[in-house]
C-alpha cells in the first residue's frame, strides 16, 4: 500500500511538472510572436513614405543609370562596389532601406530592403527585394495556388508589333501588364496601386500585387524579344497565409 502511494504521488509530480512545462513552452512562444510584431526598429520608414517608394520603384527600368536610379528613388543607405581579390569590378549595388533593425548591421529576419545592381558602366541590370519574406509569404509557410497564363510566340510578336506601331505601349509597362493579369485571371478588385515590383532582371521580373490583404498575387513575367520589347506575364501564383 505503502509503495502505491509513493508511485500516485511520483505520478502526480511528473504531470505537474510536464504540465508546467508545456504552459512555459505556449507563453514563451506567444512571448516571441509577439517581440515580433514590435520590433524597435534603429529606422522605420512611415508608411505614406513606403507607399511613395513602392511607386517610384515601379518607375525603375533595366538599363537605367545610377544618376537616374538616385533621381527617383533619392539617395541610397548604401552606395557599394563589389571587386575581386585581384581588384576587378564585379557590381556596384545600391541599398534602400525602409525598416531597420540595427544601425551597423544586417538583419535579414526584420529588415525591409531593396537593392539594385549595376554594371561596370553604372547600367541597371538587376533588382531584388526581401518584400515576400518581410511579409511572411515564403512559400514553404503558405498555400499556393498557380494560375499558368496562356499565351503562344506567334501572339506576342503580334503584340510587339502593334506596340511599335505606337499601340498598346502598356505592354511596356511591368506593372500595367501585371495588374491587368491579375484583374483578368484572379481578382478583379485588386487595385493598380496595390502592385510592386519587387524582383527584376534583363528578361525576367516579379510583381506582387494586394500586399496589404491574406491573399497575395505574384505576377511572373518575361520579355522575349530583348530590351525594350513588351512583357508577357506567364503566371500567377495566388498566395494564402
Amino acid at each position: 500500500m505503502h509503495r502505491t502511494n509513493i508511485v500516485f504521488w511520483l505520478s502526480l509530480v511528473v504531470i505537474i511538472f510536464l504540465s508546467n512545462y508545456a504552459v512555459m513552452g505556449n507563453s514563451t512562444k506567444r512571448r516571441n510572436m509577439n517581440d515580433s510584431n514590435n520590433q524597435k526598429y534603429y529606422f522605420e520608414m512611415a508608411e505614406k513614405d513606403q507607399e511613395n517608394f513602392f511607386k517610384k520603384v515601379n518607375l525603375i527600368k533595366i538599363g537605367d543609370s545610377v544618376q537616374k536610379v538616385k533621381s527617383i528613388l533619392g539617395e541610397p543607405r548604401y552606395d557599394d562596389i563589389g571587386t575581386s581579390k585581384k581588384g576587378e569590378f564585379i557590381a556596384r549595388a545600391l541599398s534602400y532601406y525602409l525598416k531597420k533593425l540595427d544601425k551597423d548591421f544586417v538583419n535579414e529576419k526584420y529588415d525591409l530592403y531593396f537593392e539594385l545592381f549595376f554594371d561596370a558602366e553604372d547600367k541597371l541590370k538587376d533588382m531584388a527585394s526581401n518584400m515576400e519574406r518581410f511579409h511572411g509569404i515564403a512559400e514553404d509557410n503558405v498555400n499556393v495556388k498557380e494560375i499558368v497564363i496562356p499565351y503562344t510566340l506567334e501572339k506576342q510578336r503580334e503584340l510587339q508589333k502593334n506596340v511599335d506601331s505606337g499601340h498598346q505601349l502598356w505592354r511596356l509597362s511591368l506593372v500595367d501588364v501585371a495588374h491587368e493579369t491579375v484583374i483578368s485571371y484572379a481578382d478583379k478588385k485588386v487595385k493598380y496601386e496595390e502592385c510592386t515590383l519587387i524582383s527584376l532582371k534583363a528578361e525576367e521580373a516579379l510583381v506582387l500585387c494586394n500586399k496589404n490583404n491574406l491573399n497575395y498575387y505574384k505576377v511572373h513575367l518575361k520579355r522575349f524579344f530583348g530590351k525594350n520589347s513588351i512583357w508577357t506575364a506567364t503566371k500567377i501564383q495566388i498566395v494564402k497565409k
